[in-house]
């Protein structure tokens, strides 16, 4: 498997030790490429926008290595970086950027006359049998199976993940969903596994060929599985882990793979609304495993934020009895006004009163 690298030049101490903690948490969702080394050289260098930009003898871009990556604020980004990243940096922002990276740098050390190369893939037939498709297809990416199906949930696109037999994993086609001749068990497997993979983009024939699978499924079961069997070390940016949130209705655990840990968190959150930090010390489990929970749930459409008004409805106790309403509430006020009502039972200690009283 290919490995990558990237330095950190001309930053503080304290922003070179928080990028290389960060480069070390989102080690999962890169797949364990990238290694960080002390000095140049390196297949990416990340350094300041105002560093880069009076560097005029530096050429970069992305025609040779290394690649230059600036960090800086709203701006023009130098013409001499192949990306720019705005402070302050967010997990996706940098998993994206170096995925394009990771491209840009296999091409750049690729023969010329290899860029072209694309390998045969495993194509689908009407009566169900696999077959070596010719090379029909537009363009190849070498990653992870982990890396290449964030990259598709971040931008969908017709495309087939294979592994390294050039068997195929799974094929994901825009508003059909994805389709895998693998078992849940399996595909949840390959995920834990994270196997080296190469996402090839669909050709129109193969887009056809691939629609007559008819077993396409929905995309949000992909994101699960995705989530739960990756340990990614941050949510997803619809959530907040100050937030409380609760589960409308309880997961399929009997087809989606999970942990025990994660049935200990449905259970939490069927009972009452729970902040992250909440739903961590009543499951006993680590954080990032409560972050790839609330991302699934999400996925799936399972997780619903619960706000004050909410929680407090679902905590107030409830009346013992209801004061009549509508046409009930108007006769009962009438038979008390014209003395027809029914007189109200004496309680026991009233009573007790009046005998001790005689």
């Amino acid at each position: 498997m290919d490995t990558f690298t990237i330095t950190i030049s001309a930053m503080p101490a304290h922003t070179t030790a928080a990028l290389r903690s960060m480069l070390l948490l989102l080690e999962p969702a890169l797949g364990a490429r990238w290694q960080v080394v002390d000095k140049p050289p390196a297949d990416v260098v990340l350094l300041p926008a105002e560093t880069l930009a009076r560097l005029k003898g530096v050429a970069g871009g992305p025609d040779e290595l290394p690649l230059y990556l600036a960090l800086g604020n709203d701006g023009d980004r130098p013409s001499n970086a192949y990306a720019m990243l705005k402070r302050p940096i967010t997990p996706p922002r940098l998993v994206e950027v170096l995925h394009l990276a990771e491209g840009l740098i296999e091409k750049l050390r690729a023969p010329k006359d290899d860029l072209l190369t694309v390998p045969l893939i495993e194509s689908l037939e009407a009566e169900g049998k696999s077959q070596l498709a010719p090379a029909t297809f537009d363009a190849r990416i070498r990653t992870t199976l982990r890396a290449a199906t964030w990259r598709l949930l971040q931008d969908p696109i017709a495309a087939t993940l294979i592994d390294n037999e050039r068997r195929s994993i799974f094929s994901h086609l825009p508003g059909a969903g994805y389709h895998t001749r693998l078992t849940l068990a399996e595909f949840a497997n390959m995920f834990r596994e994270n196997p080296p993979a190469v996402l090839v983009e669909l050709s129109g024939p193969e887009r056809d060929t691939l629609r007559q699978a008819r077993d396409f499924k929905p995309l949000r079961e992909l994101e699960w599985t995705f989530w739960i069997c990756s340990r990614s070390p941050w949510l997803r940016p619809e959530l907040s882990p100050e937030k409380r949130y609760r589960l409308r209705r309880w997961p399929d655990f009997g087809r989606l793979p999970h942990y025990q840990g994660d049935i200990r968190m449905a259970s939490a959150l069927m009972a009452q609304p729970l902040t992250l930090q909440q739903l961590r010390e009543r499951a006993g489990v680590l954080p990032e495993t409560v972050m790839n929970f609330l991302n699934a749930t999400y996925a799936v459409g399972a997780l619903v934020e619960a706000d004050d008004t909410t929680v407090a409805r679902h905590n107030a106790p409830k009346a013992a009895s209801t004061a009549p309403t509508g046409l009930r509430g108007l006769i009962a006020n009438l038979r008390r006004k014209f003395g027809l009502a029914a007189p109200k039972p004496v309680s026991k200690p009233v009573l007790r009163q009046a005998q001790d009283a005689a």
